[in-house]
């Protein structure tokens, strides 16, 4: 297995976005910045940091390539006319089974046209087969265009047995995979017609990872997560006594935080993107 963490190397490629009347030359940028006729197995790609137009932590590009077992976790930023997606900006004539994103992907796509996205696993497809796959990282643009798993599909592309966390992404909708809240992410039944005897494990309290994998990538969603969390009485919503909070987060540039007491358990949420 490949594994990876870090920053990504400056890999980039000129390409044009669709449609061709745009004219729009792009600088794809990832790991790779573009994949051609490649085949890509049992890559685990961890912290990653990217930043770019059609910009991806695999790859800003994927071209007619077949990319299984992989994995991607970190932050992908997509600036100006750009496209973004947790694995891939575009997937075109390629086919991806067994993948996962742990991505926060977002981006300032300032004069960006109506048909630009930025997503959670791949922003755009063509004529690509998505199979088993899923995403739970955060997304947010500063326009409307985002979406939790997909944001366009096109060319006879088919998404089968994929889905992204609707809660950790804060994303409801996408052109194709199926949403499921945070809890349905982490049970078992959710993953129809996954192979958890040979491919997926799926850890207690967590999302399904690799057989392969020692233990699931740093988590870099919306969520961040007490190290120490407060016990306070059952479905109260205040307490007289003070409490020293003790806070692991992963955040580059924090501004403000929200945060959730549902009864039982505190959640902090990084809204400042």
């Amino acid at each position: 297995m490949l594994s990876v963490s870090g920053r990504m190397p400056a890999s980039h490629f000129d390409a044009y976005t669709e449609p061709d009347w745009l004219c729009q030359k792009i600088t794809a940028v990832g790991l790779f910045s573009k994949t051609q006729a490649a085949q890509i197995k049992d890559v685990v790609l961890e912290n990653i940091n990217v930043t770019g137009r059609a910009a991806g932590g695999l790859a800003g590009y994927i071209d007619s390539s077949f990319i299984n077992k992989t994995s991607v976790s970190g932050v992908v930023k997509a600036t100006g006319y750009a496209r973004g997606g947790g694995l891939a900006a575009t997937a075109d004539s390629s086919e991806i089974r067994d993948s996962y994103s742990w991505v926060r992907v977002y981006g300032d796509l300032s004069g960006t046209p109506e048909g630009s996205y930025i997503s959670g696993f791949i922003d755009q497809t063509y004529s690509s087969l998505i199979i088993n796959c899923y995403s739970m990282g955060y997304v947010s643009s500063n326009v409307f265009r985002a979406a939790g798993f997909i944001g366009t599909v096109s060319g006879g592309s088919v998404i089968t047995s994929s889905y992204w966390d609707t809660q950790t992404s804060g994303q409801t909708t996408s052109a194709g995979g199926v949403g499921k809240t945070t809890a349905e992410m982490k049970t078992l039944s959710t993953f129809v017609g996954w192979d958890f005897n040979n491919i997926w494990s799926l850890p207690s309290n967590s999302y399904p990872v690799f057989q392969s994998q020692s233990s699931p990538p740093g988590e870099v969603g919306s969520q961040i997560f007490f190290v120490s969390p407060p016990t306070l009485p059952n479905n109260s919503i205040s307490d007289k006594r003070n409490y020293e909070l003790k806070v692991s987060i992963v955040e580059d540039s924090l501004r403000e935080v929200k945060y959730n007491w549902n009864g039982t358990n505190f959640t902090l949420y990084n809204n400042s993107l």
